[in-house]
């Protein structure tokens, strides 16, 4: 058997070294970019659960300002139909009454944009101050329209001779700077002597 010189065996060791080298390098590279990309993944699924967890907690605080407006039309429109009468009647000369016919749909972005000091009275609105004056926890804005459903009931009041008459609170509440807003709406059941 020949036996190879020692000045060959040495470079095919050196081959052999520099190419196992280079593999050690792909492999640690493509290693490297794996965990990367990873890192990228879950940085980009962090940072979109931290943004809808704002969203979310912005709009609760929108809808606890709807909430808060509403409390406080609902005592408005108690006042208005303190006599009794539907508010088709008693409430003609608010500014949250939207005189329109029963079914209409409910307001739009636009006709909120445009309804505070609005003359007619099928597109106002009223921008819902709390009780003695000041603005809503925030400076949220609300605006609030009641409107007549067409929906009556002879049997829900639980009181002879008195009917339900039913309307929609259409309520549109938004923060200071105006990038988030919440609209809500409610069934308002209001028990009127039958026959009014």
């Amino acid at each position: 058997m020949a036996t190879l010189n020692p000045p060959m065996a040495a470079r095919l060791q050196s081959r052999h070294r520099s190419r196992q080298g280079g593999y050690v390098l792909l492999l640690s590279l493509i290693t490297l970019l794996v965990i990367f990309l990873g890192f990228l993944y879950v940085l980009h699924g962090t940072f979109s659960d931290a943004q809808m967890t704002g969203n979310a907690v912005q709009r609760s605080k929108d809808m606890q300002a709807s909430d808060l407006a509403l409390r406080t039309l609902d005592h408005q429109i108690a006042q208005a139909a303190s006599g009794g009468q539907a508010l088709e009647l008693a409430a003609t000369s608010q500014p949250w009454w939207r005189a329109v016919p029963p079914g209409t749909a409910a307001p739009t972005a636009a006709y909120w944009g445009s309804c505070v000091g609005a003359s007619n009275p099928a597109n106002q609105c009223e921008q819902v101050t709390p009780p003695g004056g000041g603005s809503l926890p925030g400076n949220y804005q609300a605006l609030a329209v009641v409107q007549p459903t067409g929906r009556t009931d002879s049997y829900s009041c639980q009181i002879a001779q008195y009917t339900a008459v039913y309307y929609d609170i259409f309520i549109h509440t938004a923060e200071p700077n105006g990038k988030t807003a919440a609209d809500t709406e409610t069934v308002y059941k209001l028990c009127v002597p039958t026959g009014s």
